[in-house]
């Protein structure tokens, strides 16, 4: 194998080759223009930039996390750890099936790789397995771009959203992905899941008019244009953001109906979409606010929308305009200017994939069954409840 792909968007690790958008694109390995058929095999420069691209070349890997390292060194600190593995700092890929990552998670390699520091990098770390050895696949580790990670936690959070108290821990998502590795013994390229692309290949495969599957996903100008300055507001009458009666039925026992209606909308404004909708089942109080006619709420909704980063609410600070059309675009994923959006359509993508992975992952802990990890029979997972924060830094 000569090249190896992420597990979550089966992309691959470099930047690829596109044609110049104009004379002043600033790409200097950029060919000058369309000049032949062979061209086909470049992306075009009008569509999509390096810069779009880089994000491609920061690669992050879960592995399994020992007490003790190799090499006989002390792990540095400020390694993140979760559920007996560790979430890499942004490494560089390396040959065949192997990477060079740095421990530290908030640490990036350098390019060169003279300057690597050994006590701080994990050098040669074999990914999808080692060739011809039967090692149990809970021991395997994983690429990923930083972007996918960042989805597949976003994802996560959806998920956990709707299982309330329930949390998908980290060995049972990495299990999950052992289950989907096709080799028996070593080596796969990446994993054998639906990428909506073809990426099981021995080098990735460059073709025009496939430019949203290299385009950045976290970093969608669209996006933060929408956020940023939402559409404008109808301004027809609103009706009012209550219709609380001078006593609620079940007052007695409701003991939210002691609250301001105003206190109240600050409270449901901070759950989870699946907890407000729990809480206007169990509380007359909260079911007779008009939530559907408060923006504020609706802006409230953004974070828990599908396909949401942390990173997209940031540029969600706008009080003013329409954050119910928004919610309802988000949602639908589908519409607008988002529709035409290279880097939308791509995080939409391996929104599906994560989500088919954390779908999965979520079956298992609510069955709560001990289940062979990655078809080793003599490997079980161990489901156990556990605190929310399931992000350990050693620092």
């Amino acid at each position: 194998m000569d090249e190896y792909y992420c597990s979550l968007c089966g992309g691959p690790f470099s930047t690829q080759e596109r044609t110049k958008a104009g004379p002043d694109d600033p790409d200097k390995d950029a060919i000058a223009e369309w000049s032949s058929n062979e061209d086909y095999y470049y992306y075009d420069g009008t569509k999509i930039s390096k810069e779009d691209m880089m994000w491609l070349q920061r690669m992050r890997v879960i592995a399994p996390y020992y007490e003790e390292r190799e090499d006989g060194k002390t792990y540095p600190d400020g390694m993140v750890l979760r559920d007996g593995y560790w979430i890499s700092g942004v490494g560089l890929e390396c040959c065949l099936n192997e990477a060079a990552v740095p421990y530290r998670y908030q640490d990036t390699l350098p390019e060169d790789h003279e300057e690597l520091d050994e006590n701080t990098t994990e050098r040669g770390l074999t990914v999808y397995g080692e060739f011809r050895n039967d090692e149990p696949r809970s021991e395997w580790s994983y690429p990923l771009h930083d972007a996918c990670l960042q989805i597949l936690e976003a994802a996560l959070e959806y998920k956990q959203a709707q299982l309330g108290i329930k949390r998908i821990p980290w060995n049972v998502v990495h299990h999950v992905l052992g289950t989907h590795c096709d080799a028996s013994c070593g080596v796969d390229s990446c994993l054998q899941l639906d990428y909506e692309h073809t990426s099981n290949e021995q080098y990735w495969s460059v073709q025009r008019g496939q430019e949203e599957y290299v385009s950045d996903p976290v970093n969608v100008r669209a996006l933060q244009d929408l956020l940023s300055n939402p559409p404008p507001i109808n301004t027809s009458p609103s009706p009012p953001l209550f219709s609380r009666p001078l006593m609620c039925a079940g007052a007695a026992t409701d003991i939210l109906s002691r609250l301001p209606w105003e206190l109240l909308f600050h409270l449901v404004a901070y759950l989870p979409t699946p907890a407000v909708a729990a809480l206007r089942m169990a509380s007359r109080a909260v079911a007779v606010l008009r939530l559907e006619s408060s923006q504020a709420f609706w802006r409230s909704r953004v974070m828990y929308a599908p396909y949401v980063l942390e990173a997209d609410l940031k540029f969600s600070t706008n009080e003013g305009g329409d954050w119910r059309k928004v919610f309802m675009m988000l949602k639908e994923g589908d519409e607008g200017e988002l529709e035409e959006s290279l880097g939308w359509k791509n995080r939409r993508r391996i929104w599906r994939v994560c989500m088919g992975l954390v779908e999965e992952a979520a079956g298992l802990v609510i069955d709560g069954a001990a289940l062979a990890d990655g078809g080793d029979d003599e490997e079980h997972l161990t489901l156990e409840c556990s605190p929310r924060l399931d992000d350990t830094c050693l620092c």
